[in-house]
């Protein structure tokens, strides 16, 4: 994965409720395996994880914060290709 060259925003909301929401976008880049045996009539799956260096999985819930559906569509729109490959799904 390349270096995150999204800016630093030195900000975090905290809710009412006590939930603190850090804003910083990452900038994420990378590369997956491909099985092209079949091609073109293949499917290929890039799987991502995140983790923390500073926090245990129990102290940490990733949420989404758009619908799926929404995440796809702009997904579709803003992807870099010659045609040959097309975004089909976005599970979560």
């Amino acid at each position: 994965m390349d270096e995150n060259r999204a800016p630093i925003i030195p900000y975090v909301y905290i809710k009412h409720t006590g939930k603190v929401l850090d804003a910083n976008p990452v900038r994420v880049v990378s590369s997956c395996n491909l099985e092209i045996y079949t091609f073109p009539f293949d499917v290929q799956n890039c799987t991502f994880t995140f983790r923390s260096y500073i926090h245990h999985v129990s102290d940490i819930r990733i949420i989404l914060g758009k619908k799926v559906e929404d995440i796809l569509k702009r997904s579709i729109s803003v992807l870099s290709t010659e045609g040959e490959w097309e975004l089909m799904d976005i599970k979560s």
